[in-house]
């Protein structure tokens, strides 16, 4: 919902191999504004990065949007993707618009492995400082769970 925010700034592509944790948890505390599972009856293709060229994961896969903003207008929009034979985002079922979050709540997971999160922001965020060169070098790198991934520029 209102793409239009999030288009000049940074997104995060996250991938998930079949043997990664498969469970996504809320990057900011807030208030659930959207939360909503698209297209459950499409045949889901491959979220592999070297793929990504050739295909639109956004809109090809099934997948859900999650939207929450806190105090301060920020607003962090996730796209939850499944890709191929992980056709099950499972939303738990106390996840509602309206619903306040802390940080790290656990808002669901997939049934299987090899899937995709996409992370979008409607402010200036910056990578962790030990992850820039990582990114710099065009390299991918394992994110453990509880670690920080970007911090917040001043709004």
């Amino acid at each position: 919902p209102n793409h239009e925010q999030y288009v000049p700034y940074a997104c995060a592509l996250l991938y998930l191999a079949p043997a990664d944790y498969h469970c996504f948890h809320t990057p900011i505390a807030g208030k659930i504004v959207k939360c909503e599972l698209l297209d459950q009856s499409r045949y889901s293709v491959t979220v592999k990065p070297y793929v990504l060229k050739n295909i639109n994961i956004l809109t090809r896969n099934r997948r859900a949007v999650v939207v929450i903003e806190n105090d301060d207008g920020l607003r962090i929009a996730l796209v939850i993707i499944g890709g191929v034979s992980v056709d099950s985002i499972r939303l738990e079922n106390s996840f509602k618009e309206g619903k306040v979050v802390r940080k790290g709540e656990y808002i669901g997971c997939f049934a299987r492995g090899g899937s995709s999160i996409a992370m979008f922001s409607n402010h200036e965020i910056v990578l962790e400082q030990n992850l820039l060169d990582i990114v710099r070098s065009s390299r991918n790198f394992k994110l453990s769970v509880g670690r920080s991934l970007a911090k917040l520029k001043s709004i």
